[in-house]
């Protein structure tokens, strides 16, 4: 696959790459299920609390994707309700959020690339070791195929799309065996913790 792969840490620090971030959730969400991204509240927010990355592919933003320790007061799924009661004891846990890459006509799928990469620098730079998020049936899919688990029953949410939405939980070190150093990217350094809100190291502990 001739590609020069890149992932980067989006944030206050990063404008431009925070600008491409959210210009691929508009194209994602807005153009292709309906969900208009400006209208998520406290997303800013959201943004500053955790880690957002970006994925380049020869310099095109091409994949976005978020995580959130439990610990955070600005937790999405938790201010839907669907966060599970045994979720806020567990201190090495995400939220997986804002999952969102363009479409891949060559080699990997780039969403399969953005997260096995990132789990691999969340496994090397955090005590976060695992996540939960809530998908679609699309999305669904491919965190099963890497290693995830649905847990709860299914359940709507009205003003979002029509579909129906899925509890998934899973390990980072399922994710982080599908990252393969020849395709990329190569991991970014850990960031300055200047000016960010970088949750601290948890006791790390397995999502049971």
């Amino acid at each position: 696959m001739a590609t020069r792969l890149t992932l980067e840490i989006a944030g206050p620090q990063a404008p431009e790459a925070m600008a491409a971030v959210r210009s691929i959730r508009q194209i994602m969400y807005k153009s292709r299920l309906g969900i208009e991204p400006s209208s998520w509240q406290e997303e800013d927010a959201r943004d500053c609390s955790g880690w957002v990355f970006l994925l380049r592919d020869d310099g095109r933003p091409v994949g976005t994707f978020r995580l959130t320790p439990v610990s955070s007061p600005l937790l999405e799924m938790r201010d839907l309700g669907i966060l599970p009661p045994w979720a806020e004891a567990e201190p090495a846990l995400c939220e997986a959020a804002r999952l969102a890459a363009l479409p891949s006509t060559d080699g990997p799928r780039y969403m399969v690339v953005l997260l096995s990469a990132i789990a691999n620098w969340m496994l090397a730079h955090t005590g976060m070791t695992d996540y939960i998020a809530y998908c679609r049936p699309l999305a669904l899919r491919l965190f099963t195929e890497i290693g995830g688990r649905p847990v709860g029953s299914a359940f709507h949410i009205p003003e979002r799309t029509a579909d129906t939405y899925r509890v998934i939980v899973g390990s980072m070190r399922d994710v982080a065996v599908h990252w393969n150093p020849e395709i990329g990217p190569e991991l970014p350094p850990l960031p300055s913790r200047d000016g960010l809100a970088f949750p601290a190291r948890p006791e790390m502990r397995l999502v049971r």
